[in-house]
């Protein structure tokens, strides 16, 4: 099974392209077996009872919404590798809450959850899967009126770099979906492009399949 993600910062249109990207791959592979994981964070929120204050305000409040949203981030992400599934799209990925967790925490509150047991299994499916960061568009922010929105453009664009950054300390491949392309399906083309997806058959017992290795199918 493979995994690809579509993450940054908020108001990049992870979600739409999620979706979006996931029925070309159908359209391509209409025997593929894929599933979404999506809104992870704002479920969440609203499954705990947390505002976006708590996570701009910082603090054990907002340590603790992220830590939560790890742990759902984890469980869904087991809960997908017990299915029999080819492909999982998902709009964010553990990193998330480290790069929140980090900016708004502090370095020395974050430290604790890059310790955590959840974020080494997240770790490594990052590490063996494909990872798409979502550069922000400027026309694009706006206010839900449920998630962080960043007070201007150069806090968002730290938040991009804080992404940036903690993806290369924990040695995970990137590809960077530029600014400079914001039509839906020229993201779209982009990531078929880059994301080398492929139908594989489901396992079968004593059958020993290819496996995947990055985003290249190998013997």
């Amino acid at each position: 099974m493979q995994f690809v993600y579509i993450v940054g910062a908020q108001c990049t249109g992870k979600t739409t392209l999620s979706e979006a990207f996931a029925a070309a791959i159908k359209t391509n592979n209409p025997n593929l077996k894929c599933e979404l994981l999506q809104e992870t964070a704002r479920n969440t929120l609203q499954l705990h009872g947390f505002t976006r204050s708590d996570v701009r305000n910082g603090g054990d409040r907002c340590l603790e919404l992220q830590r939560l949203i790890m742990q759902s981030q984890f469980e869904r992400e087991t809960t997908a590798k017990h299915c029999d599934l080819n492909l999982v799209v998902s709009d964010r990925s553990g990193i998330d809450p480290l790069a929140y967790a980090s900016m708004y925490c502090g370095s020395a509150l974050s430290h604790g959850l890059q310790e955590a047991a959840v974020w080494a299994e997240l770790r490594s499916n990052l590490r063996a899967g494909v990872v798409v960061l979502c550069e922000p568009v400027q026309e694009w922010l706006f206010d839900d009126g449920t998630r962080l929105v960043p007070l201007n453009w150069e806090e968002w664009m730290e938040t991009h770099r804080t992404f940036c950054t903690l993806l290369e300390q924990h040695d995970v491949d990137y590809i960077v979906l530029p600014a400079s392309i914001p039509a839906l399906k020229d993201r779209v083309d982009f990531m078929l492009s880059h994301c080398k997806v492929k139908t594989l058959p489901l396992p079968v017992k004593g059958y020993v399949r290819e496996k995947w290795q990055g985003s290249h199918l190998v013997d």
